[in-house]
């Protein structure tokens, strides 16, 4: 990830350099922002994930890309589920 030219490691099928990738992810109004948010989460390593985003962005988008998220739908779910309950994120 020290090079902004390359693209992540987790994207093994795909070229988007990191800068872009970061900038996607993070931005609500990118056509591809929810898409490319629920590769991160269904691709990266969870502890991985955290380098590319918040926890209270994930959260604020969580329910629009649930249907995206595949095998790891019900992970995130139950890990922002019990983050709320605590009061961790909103």
């Amino acid at each position: 990830m020290t090079n902004p030219t390359e693209s992540p490691s987790f994207l093994w099928d795909r070229s988007i350099p990191v800068e872009r990738f970061r900038a996607v992810v993070n931005d609500p109004t990118d056509p591809r922002h929810d898409a490319w948010l629920a590769l991160l989460l269904r691709e990266s390593r969870p502890g991985a994930v955290w380098d590319w985003t918040t926890p209270a962005h994930v959260a604020e988008h969580l329910e629009r890309i649930a249907p995206r998220l595949g095998r790891q739908r019900a992970f995130w779910l139950w890990l922002f589920e019990g983050w709320r309950e605590l009061g961790l994120v909103a």
